[in-house]
């Protein structure tokens, strides 16, 4: 995402984020592993009852004939393995947009607290109210701890 941000080449903008990252003290776990694997066990799931609808509710298409026939579950279970491949690849593209367009957003939400600017409130107050730690304090005894987490920024209305 840094590399189309900023224009820097792979490794130098790798380390701009992970150094961004550190700085502002940002716990990206819940955003950049959480949403993925939500997103992507769902597609997987919907995708497979999408292919198992498909493949028991296939009938011949011999007519009425056929009803009286036994019916043929390796061509039923080649459709619906067919339909869960076909709807897990378009599921999932979706789902890469979906993580992608997020990863981005908290990138730039990260480049604002960088740079103590609001370019958009409402994405402040969203990833604000995120469950995180705060920043890692050194007490004057030499023992570390973690600090307040920061506070959602308040709207007057």
């Amino acid at each position: 995402m840094q590399m189309a941000l900023s224009g820097l080449a792979f490794m130098p903008a790798a380390h701009t984020v992970l150094a961004l990252l550190k700085r502002n003290r940002l716990d990206a776990l819940a955003v950049w592993w959480l949403p993925s694997l939500i997103l992507r066990s769902s597609a997987l799931v919907v995708a497979a009852v999408f292919g198992l609808a498909v493949g028991l509710l296939s009938v011949p298409s011999q007519g009425v004939a056929a009803a009286d026939k036994e019916p043929e579950w390796e061509g039923r279970v080649g459709l619906g393995y067919m339909a869960f491949l076909a709807a897990w690849v378009v599921l999932s593209f979706f789902c890469a947009l979906l993580v992608n367009i997020m990863e981005a957003v908290f990138l730039c939400f990260a480049i604002d607290r960088e740079r103590r600017t609001v370019s958009h409130l409402e994405v402040h107050q969203l990833f604000c109210s995120l469950p995180n730690i705060g920043p890692v304090v050194q007490q004057p005894d030499g023992a570390v701890m973690y600090g307040m987490p920061p506070r959602p920024i308040k709207t007057e209305v």
